[in-house]
């Protein structure tokens, strides 16, 4: 009995041990669970609050979106997958969702190289993830109206596809203006070239008034005086050969006037027909050369003639030849004083004949060279100079060079001298012409009437 007793008390001792243990084992776990539990109830309320962020954030970033003038897009490829309220609207639709699915080429009628940019454009997304800003112009389909736009354009990569964002702004207003602002600026230039071209006209009329009254003034002159002279019965043969010839002369400035104004009148309607004939045209400009010759050297100015080839058969207008060459040779007169000389050049270029007529005179001022060629200009505008010119002269000589196929252009150093270069492509017609009229002596006759007329406003 004793034995068991004592068993039994150890046993209860133990048990009590054992209680106590397992007590303070549950304490522990029960403090170490309400420890998780408490982190668990921070961590869910930590998520809850980043949700609230994320949400509130997401919501703002909706709305700025939203809110945007600009219109932003996320398309695969053609198809609008994402679509702000701004693009929605500017491709035709009432809500962003009625824009999702839809394929731009079923919002915007395609211009002829559409389908080719849109291709270029995806491969080089493809190949540099981005594509800088650039303008972009379509036609919308729903109402047919014309839109510009500037897009810029980035790679959206995940593991599953690419997809393209775009951002975008309507620029029709600016285009608009730009082309308002174009056609204000080509308006005003066109007023501008038609106040030039009437001041110019008003000029050439001013001038031509002046061309017209001075040799008829003159002529009206030396009949008074021969008319005194007749009543008074002076007759001195001398004076009366000097008042025939200022008659003569002023005459042949007139026609001269006239020949010029009907032909620039012709030309500018398109009703000048060159006489087209197979020639040889050195021995035309040599002849008209020459046939100048004693003219010129009375002035004081020596003429020379030179040529590197001495046949040249091509088809020309033999009249309008002589009309090119007198004119310029006339004008090189003009602006050449006494010692001064003329050089006449025939070149041949194989595919065309160079003409140069070259003088030691007063030259072009380099500002004026680009408008001796227009017409009703002049390079000197006085009436005290001892030559006249209606300014068209050489707007004529090029128009019949032109007729030609031809080319003009000149060399000038103010105060050294200028060169005419003209340059005219060697052709030839089916049927050579057997006359030679350069040779005829009626021909040389009229080059004397001619060399008058052409030379008239050159004052002895």
């Amino acid at each position: 009995m004793g034995l068991s007793r004592l068993k039994q008390k150890e046993t209860e001792r133990l048990l009590i041990k054992d209680n106590s243990h397992l007590e303070n084992i549950v304490k522990e776990r029960t403090e170490k669970l309400e420890k998780v539990n408490k982190k668990l109830e921070e961590d869910i309320l930590q998520r809850k609050i980043i949700e609230k962020n994320l949400k509130e954030s997401e919501e703002k970033y909706k709305q700025l979106l939203e809110l945007l003038p600009y219109g932003v897009c996320v398309r695969d490829e053609e198809v609008i997958l994402f679509s702000n309220k701004t693009a929605a609207k500017y491709f035709g639709f009432k809500s962003t969702d009625d824009a999702i699915g839809i394929k731009l080429s079923d919002i915007f009628s395609p211009h002829d190289d559409y389908k080719l940019d849109l291709k270029k454009n995806w491969e080089g997304l493809i190949k540099t993830g981005y594509m800088p800003l650039r303008e972009e112009h379509y036609i919308r389909k729903s109402d047919g109206k014309s839109i510009d736009i500037e897009t810029v354009s980035s790679i959206i990569s995940n593991n599953e596809s690419t997809k393209t964002l775009v951002v975008f702004r309507d620029i029709s207003e600016r285009k608009q203006l730009e082309h308002m602002k174009q056609k204000n600026e080509e308006h005003k230039k066109r007023l501008k070239e038609k106040i030039e071209f009437d001041r110019l006209r008003t000029e050439f009329f001013a001038n031509l008034s002046h061309e017209l009254k001075t040799p008829v003034n003159l002529i009206f002159s030396a009949l008074q005086l021969l008319e005194v002279e007749t009543q008074n019965k002076i007759m001195n043969h001398n004076k009366i050969n000097n008042r025939i010839k200022i008659m003569k002369q002023n005459c042949n400035r007139i026609i001269r006037l006239i020949n010029n104004l009907i032909d620039i009148t012709k030309i500018d309607s398109g009703y000048l027909e060159l006489d087209l004939q197979n020639h040889n045209i050195v021995s035309i400009v040599e002849d008209i050369t020459l046939s100048v010759a004693d003219y010129i050297e009375n002035k004081n100015v020596s003429l020379t003639f030179d040529t590197d080839i001495e046949e040249k058969i091509m088809t020309f207008d033999p009249y309008a030849i002589e009309r090119i060459i007198l004119n310029i040779l006339s004008n090189a007169v003009k602006f050449t004083n006494t010692g001064d000389e003329i050089i006449v050049k025939v070149n041949d270029g194989d595919d065309n004949i160079i003409i140069s007529i070259k003088d030691s005179g007063v030259g072009i001022p380099e500002d004026k060279l680009e408008l001796i060629f227009d017409r009703f200009r002049q390079v000197d505008k006085s009436f005290n100079r001892n030559h006249e010119g209606s300014g068209i002269g050489l707007s004529l000589v090029k128009s019949l060079i032109n007729l030609h196929d031809g080319e003009i252009k000149v060399d000038s150093i103010y105060g050294e001298g200028s060169e005419f270069i003209i340059k005219i492509p060697v052709k030839q017609l089916d049927i050579i012409h057997n006359e030679t009229p350069h040779q005829a002596p009626e021909y040389a006759n009229n080059y004397i009437e001619k060399i008058n007329i052409e030379f008239s406003d050159i004052y002895s």
